[in-house]
């Protein structure tokens, strides 16, 4: 399942599913590598560290800030819930552009 709400200035979109849900110690594995620094051994090689949940929560840091990204939930046997949290930034009007044609040059 697919949600989003508005809770103040912040977005949160959950994706949720009701599988085989994770461990208690393998939720923390996780959790923890998403706390930690992101650590490169050369351009755009990581060191052993699965890139997918990471690189997602990275690049929503390095965009919004730290206190933004990915949280998870997850139950044996219930399911697991991946939530983006990210503000909501208001988008002003584009200006109007007008193009000039041949005839108006």
């Amino acid at each position: 399942m697919i949600t989003a709400r508005r809770a103040d200035n912040l977005l949160h979109l959950s994706v949720s599913d009701n599988g085989v849900g994770m461990d208690a110690s393998t939720l923390e594995r996780i959790r923890f590598s998403l706390a930690e620094e992101a650590k490169f051994t050369e351009i755009g090689h990581r060191s052993g560290q699965s890139i997918g949940l990471k690189n997602i929560h990275t690049r929503i840091q390095l965009y919004y800030g730290r206190q933004y990204g990915l949280t998870l939930e997850s139950e044996p046997s219930m399911g697991t819930s991946i939530t983006i949290t990210i503000p909501i930034q208001e988008v002003s009007a584009a200006p109007s552009t007008k193009v000039e044609t041949e005839e108006e040059k």
